[in-house]
């Protein structure tokens, strides 16, 4: 793009005073917003740049540092520059291929969780069916119906920085946390995890294997409060196979009509061995909070925010 000549009547100016901010750099931390304004001779409408547009050097909205909101206030318009992720870039104001103003803009912390969601659906190092993808990109982008609540998009986000992650199940409408209906709204609290890193949750895989990546996952949760499903040989109401249980023993048709209907509990006291052992370390090392654990279904490793605040899970 072409620098813009003398004879060009725009430049960003801060809001509200409306100065000039010539060469000046500013700062913005990821998560937090700043306002600037622009300035310009020509408008067909008072306080709108006629034709001009503000983005920046390196790509707005989702797939850049920043994302830049323009409104409309007091006549004139102000855009808001949001903080996505860390690192320099320059905000311009463009008439065609014509640049009529810069500013430095640093942007400082670690990257937003729904742009290291985001990030990761577009590499492929999250999968997740292409009906749950787009529950997660509608939900980041502000979708008021189908929501992925926030503490669920920490979690991922988490996992994701150590590894990729393979979901079988975000949103069941109506399916307790995995689809919370209020009203016309619906919000996703729960995700099941069928792979951590590289390694699947396969429940009759060699039990060392599944118990490693299951620690694993528990180990890499973020400040979260949780309860947590594992694994059992046999999925369904009907389905049991207790000599290949490896977390909880399931050894009848009623015990499993209980994990099918969500009905269960299990302190980790009654865990099996090595399994019991294994998960304690990892819930010490981890930075959620853990409230109530139960077996679940077959080949994921079920999370869902606790429905049960008031109890915790009792680690030796």
């Amino acid at each position: 793009m072409a620098l813009a000549t003398s004879q060009s009547k725009a430049h960003f100016v801060t809001v509200p005073a409306g100065g000039a901010l010539g060469n000046q750099s500013l700062n913005v931390q990821t998560g937090a917003t700043i306002e600037i304004g622009l300035s310009a001779a020509q408008s067909a409408i008072p306080g709108v740049p006629s034709g001009i547009i503000v983005t920046t050097d390196g790509g707005a909205g989702f797939t850049g540092r920043v994302n830049i909101a323009p409104t409309w206030r007091a006549g004139a318009t102000i855009y808001r520059v949001t903080g996505f992720r860390g690192g320099p870039v320059r905000l311009l104001a463009c008439l065609g291929a014509t640049v009529l103003d810069s500013v430095k803009l640093q942007v400082t912390g670690q990257e937003l969780a729904s742009m290291t969601v985001l990030d990761a659906l577009d590499s492929k190092f999250l999968n997740v069916s292409p009906d749950q993808a787009k529950v997660l990109r509608d939900s980041i982008a502000g979708s008021k119906t189908v929501i992925v609540d926030d503490d669920i998009i920490e979690l991922l986000a988490a996992l994701l920085r150590q590894g990729s992650v393979d979901v079988l199940s975000l949103l069941r409408r109506g399916e307790s946390q995995h689809g919370v209906v209020e009203g016309g709204k619906v919000t996703c609290k729960a995700v099941d995890v069928m792979g951590f890193a590289g390694t699947p949750v396969i429940s009759n895989d060699p039990a060392a294997r599944l118990i490693d990546v299951v620690c694993r996952v528990l180990a890499a949760l973020p400040d979260i409060d949780l309860d947590i499903g594992f694994p059992r040989p046999v999925g369904g109401p009907t389905g049991f196979d207790p000599t290949h249980d490896v977390f909880f023993d399931v050894p009848d048709e009623a015990t499993a009509k209980q994990c099918f209907d969500g009905t269960i509990s299990r302190t980790l006291s009654q865990m099996r061995q090595p399994a019991q052992d294994r998960v304690a370390d990892a819930m010490k090392r981890s930075r959620a909070r853990f409230h109530v654990l139960f077996p679940d279904g077959l080949n994921h490793l079920h999370l869902n925010l606790t429905k049960f605040p008031g109890t915790l899970v009792s680690l030796p």
